[in-house]
This record gives structure tokens, sequence and C-alpha cells, in this order.
């Protein structure tokens, strides 16, 4: 739905979060075509796995991060008090893991409201060993950035697969064409790779 000019987000951290949400959710669109061997196939650079090795590992580990960072930043990682979510464990479908994508966008985004209350200087422990601390609000920052970067190593393994209705829609996943598609309606988005038979 197309907003009215003094409804396009500005506010860095709204866009972070909602270009996020939207680019993974386009992901998955684009994985939704693909068939379980592509989606499990490890591709390799320099003999070493991109990123957690395949598509479905690196959406999955995309997903399960922002109910990692929500618990950091909501001080529930260190209690272990962590609402109910989808599994993702084994081979999720696509269905699954957009559901999970729904549930960890929420979770971040209560979090981020909570960490807007109670101060973004806020700092913070990641609950991992020799974690760095850092503020409430470089936290936000980095799970977006984080997503993005994984979503780079998913638009590497589309290419390899050789279609080009997949490379063509995974290369429009900007913050810039997130607002032209869905905030000012000036773009159009690309059609979505239909299944092989």
């Amino acid at each position: 739905m197309t907003k009215a000019p003094a409804d396009w987000s500005s506010d860095p951290i709204d866009i972070l979060l909602a270009h996020d949400a939207w680019a993974t959710g386009r992901m998955l669109d684009i994985c939704a075509a693909l068939g379980n061997e592509e989606l499990d196939r490890v591709f390799e650079l320099e003999g070493l796995p991109i990123g957690p090795g395949s598509l479905r590992a690196t959406l999955v580990h995309i997903i399960t991060r922002y109910w990692y960072w929500a618990d950091n930043l909501t001080g529930k990682a260190a209690t272990k008090a962590t609402t109910p979510r989808p599994s993702l464990a084994g081979r999720p479908s696509v269905a699954r893991m957009r559901e999970g994508l729904e549930s960890g966008m929420r979770a971040l985004h209560d979090a981020v409201a909570a960490a807007r209350r109670t101060g973004l200087e806020r700092p913070i422990t990641a609950s991992w060993r020799n974690a760095p601390i850092l503020t409430a609000g470089a936290a936000i920052v980095h799970v977006t950035t984080h997503s993005m970067h994984h979503r780079a190593q998913c638009q590497i393994m589309l290419r390899r697969l050789g279609r080009h209705d997949i490379t063509a829609a995974s290369d429009c996943l900007s913050v810039a064409e997130w607002q032209s598609e869905v905030e000012t309606g000036r773009r159009h988005p690309p059609p979505t790779p239909n299944p092989r038979s």
C-alpha cells in the first residue's frame, strides 16, 4: 500500500527494521521457487562454505538471530525466559521459515520499543563467550546489518544456480528499492520466480 509523502519512513531504526523484514521476506519468496536439493546445496568459495553453507542454513541463521538479539536487548538471554517460537530445527520449509521471520521480527520490534524507552545508550553484553559490550542502539544496527551480510551470501548462492529469474528477483533488495516499492509506490517488484516443474 502506497503511503503519502508525509508518512514515508525517515527514522533510521524504523527503516532498518522495516527493510530487514521486507528483504528477508523477499528472499524467502524467491527461495520458495527452489526444491530441497537447491535449498540444501552447500556452496563454497575457495574451498570454504559461503556463510552457513546452504540457502536454508543461511536463512535459518538470519531468522534465529532476530530472536537472539531481541533476547539480548530485553535481558531475556541471561534468564533464558524466552517466548515460544516456531521450531526451525532440521530442514524447515520456506513456509515454516516465514513463520519464524514473522515471530522473530515481532520479538525484535518489541525489544526495540523497550530499548527506546530505557535508552538506546544503555550498554548490553551479548550472551556469547568473550562477547563485546555495545549499546542497545548499536545492537539494533548490528542485527539488521548482520542480516544484510547474510542475504548477500544468499544472492551469491542464488547466482550460482544459474537461473535468470532468480538472479533478477534477488538483485532488488536494497533500502532504496524497499522504500520506492513499499512506501512511495514508484517502483514495481520484479516477478517472483516460479518453481521448476
